[in-house]
């Protein structure tokens, strides 16, 4: 099966943010906290597994 590499709207909304919000998306990217890549140097990507994981962690840090 192959992967897909999700835009930064469809990760904010994925994350129940607005689409205005991307820049959130962006943030989480440049801090580290989530995963992801530049296509062309311009636009940012998200694997899916990638945002698995992060929602996994998040709720795993709020359940304690």
């Amino acid at each position: 099966m192959t992967e897909v590499a999700l835009t930064t709207a469809e990760v904010s909304r994925r994350l129940g943010y607005t689409d205005q919000t991307y820049q959130a998306v962006i943030r989480l990217i440049r801090s580290g906290r989530l995963a992801g890549f530049r296509l062309s140097g311009r636009y940012w990507r998200v694997m899916e597994s990638d945002l698995e994981a992060f929602i996994s962690h998040q709720r795993a840090a709020t359940d304690t």
